[in-house]
């Protein structure tokens, strides 16, 4: 398992879930979450790593 850590600016604002709420696509949104959630899972599809687990 793997986890997805979301950057916190430095007054607390989360960019990543205040962009997700902006969109206004309910399908494009669903389509985000099922990714990340694939992700958390360990399947990143076609894929290639960086270095020092990035």
């Amino acid at each position: 398992m793997y986890e997805i850590r979301h950057y916190l600016t430095p007054d607390q604002r989360d960019i990543f879930d205040e962009w997700l709420r902006g969109l206004k696509d309910s399908t494009a949104k669903v389509s985000v979450v099922r990714r990340l959630n694939r992700a958390e899972q360990g399947n990143f599809g076609d894929h290639k790593f960086c270095r020092d687990g990035v």
